[in-house]
């Protein structure tokens, strides 16, 4: 989602500079029909609830918001992939908390930020 849109540069590395097109139109859509989802509904979504729905408003949203938390809290996020990793945060409401407590923001307040960056950007 976030990281297949990377490009590799001279030194290796991956950067993501943009988030993908698809992800931008299918946010575009929804936001301008006014159908986004508060992230406070997306992010407890069950899984079969997801892959159910129509892909490019729940995908594109998703997507995203990994992308703003990818791009403005970058250290963090390497701090809780890693937590992942190691088995530290293994549930969904351990992640939630883990953004809370690391961004400290609420839900609406990313809500607000994300949408902010998102909209930032040509469909």
């Amino acid at each position: 989602m976030y990281w297949e849109g990377g490009v590799f540069n001279g030194s290796s590395e991956l950067q993501v500079v943009s988030p993908n097109s698809y992800l931008r139109s299918g946010f575009r859509q929804w936001d301008q029909a006014g159908g986004l989802l508060p992230l406070s509904e997306l992010l407890v979504m069950p899984r079969a609830a997801f892959y159910v729905s129509d892909w490019t408003r729940v995908y594109s949203q998703a997507g995203m918001f990994v992308y703003y938390l990818m791009k403005v809290h970058g250290p963090l996020m390497q701090q809780i992939l890693g937590r992942m990793r190691d088995g530290d945060i293994r549930t969904n409401g351990a992640l939630l908390q883990a953004l809370i407590t690391g961004t400290a923001m609420s839900l609406t307040q990313l809500d607000q930020a994300y949408t902010t960056l998102a909209r930032s950007y040509p469909p």
